[in-house]
C-alpha cells in the first residue's frame, strides 16, 4: 500500500515539475510552440527517467503499474487544473495529438527503463 502512495505522490511532483517546465518555458523564455513542445518532451523524458531511477522500478511489472499509476495521476491533474481552470471546461484540450504523444511517454519511459538500466549495466 505504500508503494502505491509514494507513486501517486511521484505523480504529482511529475506534474508540478512539468507544469514549472511548462511556464518557464513559455512564460519565462517565450520559446513559440513548435519548438517548445520537442523542449517539453525531452525535458519531461529526462524527469521521467530520474523519477524512475529514484523510485528505483526493477522490473517490467514494476514499470506497468508505475507509468499507469503516474499517467493516471497526470490526466487527472491535467483535468482539475489545466481543462477545468485555465480551458474553462473546453475538453478540446484533449482532440491535441502533441497531448497523446505526452501521455505514451509518461507511460512508456517507466515501462522501459528497467529493461535499458539492466543492458546499460551488462556494458558495464
Amino acid at each position: 500500500m505504500s508503494e502505491l502512495f509514494k507513486a501517486i505522490g511521484y505523480g504529482i511532483i511529475l506534474f508540478l515539475a512539468m507544469l514549472a517546465v511548462f511556464w518557464i518555458i513559455t512564460v519565462g523564455f517565450h520559446i513559440t510552440e513548435e519548438v517548445g513542445i520537442y523542449l517539453r518532451y525531452i525535458l519531461l523524458m529526462l524527469i521521467l527517467w530520474t523519477l524512475s531511477w529514484h523510485f528505483r522500478i526493477y522490473s517490467l511489472r514494476e514499470g506497468i503499474e508505475v507509468g499507469f499509476i503516474w499517467l493516471t495521476v497526470y490526466a487527472i491533474l491535467d483535468y482539475i487544473i489545466i481543462v477545468q481552470r485555465y480551458k474553462g471546461g473546453d475538453l478540446s484540450f484533449y482532440y491535441e495529438w502533441p497531448l497523446y504523444i505526452w501521455y505514451l511517454i509518461i507511460f512508456l519511459v517507466p515501462l522501459f527503463y528497467p529493461m535499458l538500466k539492466k543492458k546499460r549495466e551488462k556494458k558495464l
